[in-house]
C-alpha cells in the first residue's frame, strides 16, 4: 500500500544528547586546573606568560561554557515550539 506511513514501532527516537557539549566543558576545566597546579607548583614566582596564558584558558573555558549553554537554550526552546504546536 503505497502512501502509508508505517507505524510498526520501527523507528528509534533518540533524546537530545549533550554528553558531546559536557566532554568539551570538562576537558576544559581541566586544562584550567593544570594550569592552576602549574601556578602553585611554581610558589610566588609567577612569570608573565603564565598569567597570559591562564587567562587565555579561563576564557576558553567560559567560551565553552556559554556555547554549552546558548545550544541547550536553542533545544530547549525548539522543543517547547514543537510542543505548542502540538497542543493546537
Amino acid at each position: 500500500m503505497a502512501g502509508i506511513p508505517d507505524l510498526s514501532g520501527t523507528h528509534k527516537q533518540e533524546g537530545f544528547n549533550i554528553q558531546g557539549l559536557m566532554a568539551i566543558l570538562n576537558k576544559q576545566v581541566l586544562a584550567a586546573e593544570t594550569s592552576l597546579q602549574n601556578i602553585q607548583a611554581n610558589g610566588e614566582d609567577i612569570s608573565l606568560g603564565a598569567m597570559f596564558q591562564m587567562q587565555m584558558v579561563m576564557n576558553k573555558m567560559s567560551q565553552c561554557s556559554e556555547m554549552c549553554t546558548q545550544v541547550s537554550s536553542g533545544a530547549n526552546s525548539a522543543i517547547i515550539s514543537m510542543t505548542r504546536n502540538l497542543k493546537q
